[in-house]
């Protein structure tokens, strides 16, 4: 082996290598025959015997992109009347890459002993007198020592990244859904003889499938990237068909570029922060287990390249979650930037309950504007409204200052919705539980509570629905103490063809006949604790005619105390009678008249303390004093029709009794307004 020489100067040139050697081998050999004017055959060999690697430092030939190097040799052997003539032309453009990693990369060179070198440039040709003797399958370093055989270690890994890097979302084809990877070597340099080279895949992680945002923005951006020679791209679709792009260039350490199919060239970034708009979104706190102090962030991207400075607008929505929010269960974030968003993240202020998600499928993409969305982890949509007037005699609750805390009411809505929710007019979220569903009939008749009602001069409650709000499409809610819808209430046949011509109420009813059990409410206490405070709310349809002299509607009673809602005697009335043990006993409140007439009406009362307020739908029978003693603490276990009942029941629901008289009035308000439509 010999040493390479300008002949062109004596000067030393230091470089330094970042390239991939890498070992490769053929054979083959190429010959033909002349005979010179003496008689003597010439054999000449144009091919080779085996192949090597050269790395060289571009300075060393004071290479450019662009520039063809041809390293070339011709070597004459005599045996007896045959000349043996061995020649080689190695040819090989120097790219880019080769100049800014430091290391131009002749593989697959033929064997031989190398006597010249040319440069083809384009300012002309210059050329080199070298000296090397090249083996089959070895890998040699040259410096400006010398020519220098080493050793190849290969490993896959990489020391350091760049800046932000985008790429071009045309020249490459991506299409949304597509994931991308891309593949690349560098060197980690000469040890004791030994040069160290990675091979290194690359994909980011955080935008590995690329979403429909991103191809429209026309760039994808690949967060940073491992320093080094790129050599190609993967392009993989959702279906598996995968597409090659073969690519040539160097990434440095701490640079920014833009990668499209001319290569990489670095960039400038220019970042502009948006944080104010008109847009707003609800979000669903239960879905994402969010708390109070947790912190939600959505984001998009806009880019647009202009020479080498890329402009990028970052449109940014956050949102810390309040201590409100957590009691509304949701969360109302407003005034934000609108446009489409794909990417969430939340930051949770406890330890061991951090969710990043980075949405990528055209499901999960929010298109935020000043009209507002709902967002769960399940469902993304958008927010229709519904009504509920009250019904005439009841505009005076309108009026009222007062807030409604924790009342039941009923709802129809299409039967298209699935699992749905209602946000009230101060955005609280009210959970749904299906009362009944007919999968035949258009709508479904909905239970919710709301926790804070507040009726607006209109006398209008206005709503609005979110449909896939959860995913238990069997919820039961706490709608009071107890309450019984009666959906799955069976009939006998005495009973139906009785009652076969009689409407149902809400959903199915209950009807019996005297021939049918009675009904009891097994291990239900009604009263407080401390026996003083009930509520009590029950629909009705019975034809005085039909029962006897003080049937029981609804009663609880023990050790002779207790309450009853029964017939008044022979007529069309019912009235509430009250026992205690050291109290009043067999007193009697409340008398509704000709509610016995075969329709359906609504009898409620609460019991506070020493005092009792009846009504009949609606409308205030009386509240008045009374002795309520040592209360009604024993009483449990209601029975519904004892001693014999012919008619229905529905809707019965018992309550805590510290309910306002207006809250009563809304109740039963609530279910009429859903009732006579």
């Amino acid at each position: 082996m010999g040493c390479f020489k300008n002949i062109f100067g004596s000067g030393r040139l230091a470089f330094a290598f970042a390239a991939v050697c890498a070992l490769a081998f053929f054979a083959g050999c190429s010959n033909t025959s002349s005979t010179d004017s003496a008689g003597i055959l010439i054999e000449t060999n144009t091919g080779n015997k085996g192949v090597a690697r050269i790395c060289v430092a571009p300075e060393l030939w004071d290479l450019s992109a662009g520039d063809t190097v041809s390293l070339a040799f011709a070597n004459r052997d005599t045996v007896g009347d045959t000349v043996f003539v061995y020649e080689s032309d190695y040819r090989k453009v120097v790219d880019s890459s080769a100049v800014l990693s430091g290391m131009f990369d002749m593989d697959s060179v033929p064997v031989g002993k190398y006597d010249s070198v040319t440069i083809y440039g384009l300012d002309g040709e210059r050329s080199y007198v070298v000296d090397v003797d090249v083996e089959d399958g070895e890998t040699y370093m040259v410096d400006v020592d010398g020519v220098k055989e080493i050793s190849v270690v290969k490993m896959s890994a990489w020391t350091g990244l760049s800046d932000f890097v985008y790429m071009s979302i045309s020249d490459f084809n991506i299409k949304t859904g597509d994931s991308l990877k891309l593949y690349g070597t560098e060197n980690w340099g000469v040890f004791e003889d030994t040069l160290v080279v990675s091979h290194f895949e690359y994909y980011d992680w955080t935008n590995l499938v690329m979403d429909s945002v991103t191809v429209a923005s026309g760039s994808a951006l690949l967060a940073f990237i491992p320093y080094g020679h790129y050599d190609s791209l993967l392009v993989t679709s959702p279906n598996g068909e995968t597409k090659k792009h073969k690519l040539s260039f160097y990434i440095e350490e701490g640079k920014s570029y833009y990668i499209d199919s001319d290569g990489a060239r670095p960039i400038a970034i220019d970042i502009t922060p948006v944080r104010e708009g008109d847009a707003q979104f609800y979000f669903f706190i239960e879905s994402f287990e969010m708390a109070e102090g947790d912190t939600l962030s959505m984001m998009r991207s806009e880019r647009e390249l202009n020479g080498d400075t890329l402009h990028e607008t970052n449109y940014f929505a956050t949102k810390v979650v309040s201590a409100e929010d957590v009691l509304k269960g949701v969360v109302k974030v407003k005034n934000v930037p609108g446009g489409f968003y794909n990417q969430l993240s939340i930051r949770r202020v406890s330890n061991e309950r951090g969710l990043s998600n980075g949405f990528a499928e055209d499901s999960r993409q929010w298109n935020l504007s000043e009209t507002p969305i709902f967002i769960s982890s399940s469902y993304v949509g958008s927010l229709d409204s519904v009504d509920v007037a009250l019904p005439e005699g009841f505009e005076d609750l309108a009026k009222t200052d007062e807030i409604f805390v924790d009342i039941p009411f009923p709802i129809f809505l299409p039967a298209s919705l699935d699992n749905p929710c209602l946000l009230d007019a101060e955005d609280n979220l009210i959970k749904l539980e299906a009362s009944e569903r007919d999968y035949y009939a258009d709508s479904v008749l909905y239970w919710g509570k709301a926790p804070a009602m507040k009726l607006s001069g209109t006398g209008k409650l206005k709503f609005r629905i979110i449909d896939k709000c959860v995913e238990d499409n069997n919820l039961q809610l706490q709608l009071g103490t107890y309450r019984n819808h009666f959906s799955d209430a069976e009939i006998s046949d005495s009973a139906y063809a009785r009652f076969k011509d009689k409407k149902d109420l809400l959903g199915r009813s209950r009807w019996v006949d005297s021939t049918d059990n009675w009904f009891y409410i097994p291990d239900f206490k009604p009263f407080s604790e401390d026996g003083y405070y009930m509520g009590l709310s029950i629909w009705f349809n019975i034809d005085s005619m039909q029962v006897s002299e003080y049937a029981q509607i609804i009663s609880a009673k023990n050790d002779s105390t207790g309450f009853a809602l029964q017939k008044r005697g022979a007529t069309g009335a019912v009235n509430l009678r009250l026992d205690t043990r050291t109290g009043a006993y067999n007193a009697l409140f409340g008398r509704a008249n000709g509610v016995l007439d075969g329709t359906w009406h609504n009898y409620s009362f609460k019991i506070h303390g020493d005092s009792v307020t009846t009504f009949i739908d609606g409308t205030l029978l009386e509240s008045r004093q009374f002795d309520s003693g040592e209360g009604f603490a024993a009483a449990f276990n209601p029975s519904i029709g004892y001693g014999g009942l012919r008619g229905g029941i529905d809707e019965v629901f018992f309550f805590d009794g510290t309910q306002s008289n207006n809250w009563m009035r809304l109740f039963y308000a609530l279910q009429y307004a859903v009732i006579k439509e």
